[in-house]
């Protein structure tokens, strides 16, 4: 008797430590820390230009704020839509820039020291394992799949999704000394590279998106965040928001 006693304990407190660790995973998420992924019945045409009928009903995310979480504004405007259809997840970045500038040329060079917009997925929602996805505004890509936070940088690198990307340049690339108004960026990313099928409705990654503005490389103007990360660390996975299928 004693013994069935001392077995039921034990299954008591395995099944709440379960429920307490799903409510854990949970506690960040909310409709303040999410944004909406729209379903679209074709493919979307990448080519930089948010000319398709979807861009109707997109999803815009509100205005990027400042990577770090101070309220300031950031002095130029960024937001972000998301689309996915049976085979695809596609992003779309809306980014205010005066002057758009880009020196790198070769993919997976480090193209997060000038000028760049990010996304990182972790679509397990695992906290773990994750994806990061760039693209320059010379359309240059960096893609890498990271086993943990911040992994060998090199073994993360060598990962190739193959996503396609487009960004159409409101004014002129890498022309300094003139004033230009943007830039455009549409990404591909098959669900398969992503080892995911298509999402079921109402399903949910953890994500975050980001932007940098600079000068010259290495240098940061601002640093803009759709979900800030106030240690400054973007591979944060507990400071990510959440996207969900509609």
């Amino acid at each position: 008797m004693e013994k069935g006693r001392i077995l039921l304990f034990i299954c008591l407190v395995i099944l709440f430590g379960l429920q307490g660790c799903t409510k854990c995973a949970d506690k960040y998420y909310s409709d303040e820390n999410a944004v909406k992924a729209v379903y679209i019945s074709s493919p979307l045409n990448i080519d930089g230009v948010f000319d398709e009928p979807c861009y109707a009903s997109a999803r815009w995310t509100p205005y990027f704020g400042l990577a770090n979480g101070d309220p300031a504004s950031p002095r130029y405007k960024t937001r972000a839509a998301v689309f996915y259809d049976d085979k695809n997840l596609y992003i779309a970045f809306d980014v205010e820039d005066p002057d758009v500038w880009s020196g790198y040329t070769k993919d997976d060079e480090p193209i997060y020291n000038e000028e760049v917009v990010e996304f990182f997925v972790d679509p397990e929602d695992d906290n773990q394992t994750y994806y990061e996805f760039q693209v320059s505004p010379a359309n240059v890509h960096f893609d890498a799949y990271f086993e943990y936070h911040r992994s060998d940088l090199k073994k993360a690198v060598s990962y190739n999704s193959g996503f396609e990307s487009a960004v159409f340049v409101d004014g002129t690339l890498n022309k300094r000394d003139d004033l230009d108004r943007g830039y455009k960026v549409e990404i591909k990313i098959p669900f398969e590279k992503i080892g995911k099928p298509r999402p079921s409705k109402g399903q949910r990654y953890r994500i975050d998106m980001f932007r940098f503005e600079r000068p010259e490389r290495n240098k940061i103007t601002e640093a803009h965040a759709l979900f800030p990360t106030p240690n400054w660390d973007f591979h944060s996975l507990k400071d990510w928001g959440y996207l969900i299928f509609e």
